[in-house]
């Protein structure tokens, strides 16, 4: 039997998309490989991925998905000093992935 899905399962799933090669972007939740933005509706067609993209992106339950992204927003406002409200303007304020995968893992241990 397959345990059920937890936040800290789709932020593991989420950082182990982000860390491949070329997977992670900004500007948009996701592109197709034809470079197409895609919305959060869409995400299962997308190649590339932000970082809201990609908890959207590895599991099916977008309430799941939603309730992850909240959690990972809460700590942002309320449990560290990272100058931005949603992940969304931390993800596209980045030079690179590491930042928003070290996000992510702080956390999914918290979960």
């Amino acid at each position: 039997m397959t345990e059920p899905e937890t936040m800290k399962t789709v932020l593991m799933k989420a950082i182990e998309l982000l860390s491949e090669e070329g997977a992670w972007i900004k500007g948009a939740y996701g592109r197709t490989s034809e470079g197409k933005a895609c919305g959060l509706d869409d995400i299962n067609e997308a190649v590339c991925v932000c970082a809201v993209g990609a908890i959207y992106r590895v599991t099916d339950d977008f309430a799941l998905a939603t309730k992850t992204l909240q959690r990972v927003q809460q700590y942002m406002n309320f449990e560290c000093t990272i100058p931005y409200y949603e992940l969304i303007s931390y993800n596209d304020a980045q030079d690179n992935v590491a930042p928003i995968i070290a996000l992510l893992k702080v956390v999914g241990e918290l979960e």
